[in-house]
């Protein structure tokens, strides 16, 4: 007899508040603080998460989506001065180049047309690797921004994800916490080093006219291509694996629960009823934050990689167009720069997914607990 009151009781505290009306979890009950704080250190104080997940569960999803994209649009077209005195150095170098080249070959003079293209190829280099210096520091610092976020955002989102099945929470946050450190590992000391060795490969092998290093610096960039596709694949099955188990687990946990408390006298009539009301808002709280999480990282990944967009084309563009006047192995030295942009674009994708990935498949695993 005890025991059963003792239940009633817990009951009672569980869903009072459905009763008086209230909701048992609410967009202001989340604690941002911290996130906020991340992005706010960071030049992107623009976005307040609370006010994102309102306009969604209003669903004024259109609007999130243009605000987002205005941002990322004020954030990169707007923000390219440095880059444009880089390329702006590269056709004057590219010009002088094509012009002392082809003017001494029409004298026959080649020893000095070769000093003067080395001189000029040297500083094409100087400038190419400055850019690509800026453009790695860009991904760092993306990376950095991006893993203080979801280090500080993920704790709260599981708050949500804990009370439709602590199982899921517990394992789902554990392999976020090792996809974390993997991320930084791999990015950090792995994948940009290689870039940076297939960059100084590339410019070195151009420096002689016959091609010595060409097949090592195709098979740097099939090594960090194919990793960063192995990484997605491999983070995606781990927790394809984990929604198909962890949530079925949860599952038969509030079964058991739900199937003791409809043997109550007089109460257990009315508990699905309210586990409905619970489970629902914690459901829309919970994918609404999801979703908003995805929105932010979809930012934090789109002005970097908008940016190493721009000067991947920019500098494709100035290849193409220089390509009938300038010596072909500095047009190649510039491929080769703009092929390492756009490996580290590729990059900073591939980390996006990966978190992009980890949010949706938990979102839609734990929507299946009852």
């Amino acid at each position: 007899m005890k025991k059963g009151l003792l239940l009633v009781f817990l009951i009672w505290l569980l869903f009072g508040n459905i009763v008086a009306g209230e909701e048992l979890l609410t967009v202001e009950d989340l604690n941002f603080t911290e996130s906020s704080r991340v992005l706010r250190d960071n030049g992107l104080k623009e976005i307040d998460s609370k006010e994102i997940m309102k306009e969604l569960i209003e669903g004024d999803v259109g609007e999130v989506l243009m605000e987002l994209v205005n941002l990322i649009r004020k954030k990169t077209i707007g923000d390219v001065s440095y880059v444009k005195k880089l390329i702006l150095n590269l056709f004057i170098l590219l010009i002088v180049s094509a012009f002392f080249t082809n003017f001494l070959h029409v004298f026959g003079n080649d020893s000095v047309s070769d000093t003067a293209f080395y001189i000029c190829y040297i500083s094409v280099i100087s400038v190419l690797v400055t850019l690509f210096d800026f453009v790695s520091g860009m991904a760092g610092e993306f990376l950095r921004v991006s893993v203080n976020y979801i280090s500080a955002v993920i704790p709260v989102y599981f708050v949500t994800v804990s009370i439709t099945g602590q199982a899921s929470a517990l394992g789902f946050y554990q392999v976020i916490l090792v996809v974390i450190g993997i991320i930084q590992f791999l990015f950090l000391h792995v994948f940009l080093p290689l870039v940076k060795i297939y960059l100084a490969l590339g410019l070195v092998n151009n420096l002689s006219k016959e091609d010595l290093l060409s097949k090592m610096c195709g098979l740097l960039k099939k090594i960090i291509v194919k990793g960063n596709r192995f990484l997605i694949g491999l983070v995606t099955g781990i927790h394809l694996l984990q929604a198909m188990i962890l949530p079925a687990l949860d599952e038969s946990k509030n079964t058991l629960t739900y199937k003791i408390m409809n043997s109550i006298p007089g109460v257990g009539s009315g508990i699905d009823s309210y586990t409905g009301i619970v489970f629902g808002s914690v459901r829309l709280i919970k994918n609404t934050m999801g979703g908003t999480i995805m929105i932010v990282i979809v930012l934090i990944c789109g002005i970097p990689f908008v940016k190493m967009k721009l000067y991947h084309f920019s500098i494709q563009l100035l290849a193409a167009s220089m390509q009938p006047v300038a010596d072909q192995r500095m047009i190649s030295g510039i491929q080769i720069a703009g092929d390492s942009i756009e490996m580290i674009a590729s990059m900073i994708a591939g980390v996006s997914i990966l978190f992009l990935v980890s949010i949706v498949i938990i979102c839609i695993s734990t929507n299946m607990i009852r």
